[in-house]
């Protein structure tokens, strides 16, 4: 059933979203599992991605980047530039949380870059958020603060409420927010 394999990754996002992160995994291995069974051609984006953002969470950083990479690997750059532009975008995160700043910022202004050019204000928020991110990380708090509030300006465009709290909470909270089970889910899901 090609129904399958995608629900069990939308089941995996929503455990991982709610904490469950073991039962979330294994969604996503099932997932993948299925969909590999039914198109051994080719790998499967979100599935790998998923699993990438558990490993992630879980401060396993060598392992998320190698699924991160694995789904690079795996998606077509001319046909999906906006999956490796989110892909590109979490391994940042994950460098972020591996304490390589510069290296973060580099990469998400690139991203950044990508979603201006497309015109596409919850991406540009999305990123605004995580580059303001990385420059609470590395104490560069007045930038941050800047950038998150461009973001909550691109959440209002699109209507995004759950953008523009995250925001908000990362102006209150700070580091404790991204260091947070919640702020972990919305970077990496």
């Amino acid at each position: 059933n090609d129904g399958l394999g995608p629900l069990y990754e939308v089941i995996g996002v929503a455990h991982a979203r709610l904490g469950n992160l073991e039962e979330a995994e294994r969604c996503f291995h099932s997932s993948l599992k299925v969909l590999r069974r039914l198109h051994p051609d080719r790998d499967h984006a979100g599935s790998l991605r998923g699993l990438g953002s558990i490993a992630a969470i879980q401060g396993n950083h060598e392992i998320a980047l190698r699924w991160y990479d694995q789904t690079l690997e795996n998606v077509d750059a001319k046909a999906d530039p906006g999956t490796v532009a989110d892909i590109k975008a979490l391994r940042a995160l994950v460098l972020r949380d591996a304490g390589q700043f510069d290296s973060a910022l580099a990469e998400l202004r690139e991203c950044l870059k990508f979603w201006k050019a497309q015109s596409h204000p919850r991406w540009v928020a999305t990123t605004l958020r995580q580059i303001a991110s990385v420059q609470i990380c590395s104490g560069d708090l007045n930038s941050a603060q800047q950038n998150l509030r461009l973001a909550i300006q691109k959440y209002h465009e699109v209507g995004d409420v759950a953008g523009i709290q995250g925001c908000e909470s990362m102006i209150l909270e700070e580091l404790a927010y991204i260091e947070s089970a919640e702020g972990k889910a919305e970077d990496y899901f």
